[in-house]
């Protein structure tokens, strides 16, 4: 299945920190932007997908945290 999208899912796979989390995340992302235009709920889903973003930067934050604290040991 082919992911035409305004999202780069190419960029996404080939980033280090948390590589699975940014392909959930844009698969995600993704199916949010399917919905929206099927249903027309465009306040509700962009509170989603925001709420999404946050959690998800947070995430790799944290892992990139953890990494650099290994490093330093």
């Amino acid at each position: 299945m082919e992911l035409n999208n305004k999202y780069d899912n190419k960029k996404a796979v080939g980033l280090k920190p948390g590589k699975m989390n940014y392909k959930i995340f844009f698969m995600a992302m993704n199916l949010i932007d399917k919905v929206v235009c099927f249903r027309k709920l465009p306040q509700v889903l962009f509170g989603f997908k925001l709420l999404i973003k946050i959690i998800f930067q947070k995430s790799i934050r944290i892992q990139h945290q953890n990494r650099t604290n290994l490093n330093v040991n």
